[in-house]
């Protein structure tokens, strides 16, 4: 942007040549030229529409220029089209391991159980705060129902988490609630049991609670947990094949 003599100012696009070139290995912007990296982590906006040219001309070449220099990739790919496109390419021209994450195909998808890294008590209440915010987000009004499932989500965390591996994924969470939902009762003995003095005080709380008021909370959990009536989310959640800790590699 430079000023006219009038004082005004005067805005133009600068060449492609000052910001890009073959030889950088960051975003490729035109089909053949990229920026830095540097410039990279600055982030960019492709605009066009349906059938412009955004994947073919920006995006795989992208892909494939940052591939040269062994940079680690995380890719969001809906429609799996740049993993068709690239992933072969990024296994035997640059010997990447390619790890997919498909939940519409979890046959061939690698797996990734989000209770895999969760240990504390301190933990399980934010995963159950991440779930019910994602699932029912935020209600300004009256936020007793979602602090309330939070609160019955991270005992039944809490308790399925000492009942060994074997359950420890959502859908072992789901089944806990599910039989709360027929019959709180049920699940004392399990808490009696297993649960340390303040986990069984919090459930205790749960109990206390109007029949009625009782119900809605255990619905507004049951929503949250919605996702995980579907059988292909449940087994791909189930285990946890996904490491991580190895993107960085």
């Amino acid at each position: 942007v430079r000023p006219t003599n009038r004082g005004r100012y005067r805005a133009s696009f600068t060449s492609d040549a000052n910001l890009m070139s073959r030889r950088y290995t960051g975003f490729c912007l035109t089909g053949s030229k990229s920026i830095t990296t540097k410039q990279s982590y600055m982030n960019a906006l492709i605009v066009g529409a349906t059938g412009t040219g955004k994947s073919a001309n920006v995006i795989i070449p992208s892909i494939l220029s940052m591939a040269k220099s062994g940079h680690s990739l995380v890719i969001n790919d809906p429609s799996s089209e740049l993993y068709q496109k690239t992933s072969g390419a990024l296994h035997k021209e640059y010997s990447y391991v390619v790890k997919r994450l498909d939940l519409n195909d979890p046959e061939r998808s690698c797996h990734y159980n989000p209770l895999a890294r969760v240990q504390t008590f301190s933990d399980m209440r934010k995963v159950a705060s991440l779930v019910v915010r994602s699932s029912l987000g935020h209600t300004r009004s009256d936020p007793f129902w979602s602090l309330s499932a939070v609160n019955l989500l991270s005992c039944l965390l809490a308790l399925l988490h000492t009942q060994g591996d074997y359950t420890w994924h959502m859908a072992g969470v789901r089944h806990l609630l599910i039989k709360c939902a027929a019959d709180p009762a049920t699940l004392d003995p399990l808490f009696a049991r297993h649960a340390n003095e303040v986990l069984f005080d919090e459930w205790l709380a749960i109990q206390s609670l109007d029949e009625k008021v009782r119900a809605g909370v255990i619905a507004t959990c049951k929503a949250a947990l919605d996702l995980w009536s579907d059988e292909h989310i449940a087994a791909l959640t189930s285990i946890d094949d996904l490491e991580l800790e190895s993107l960085r590699d």
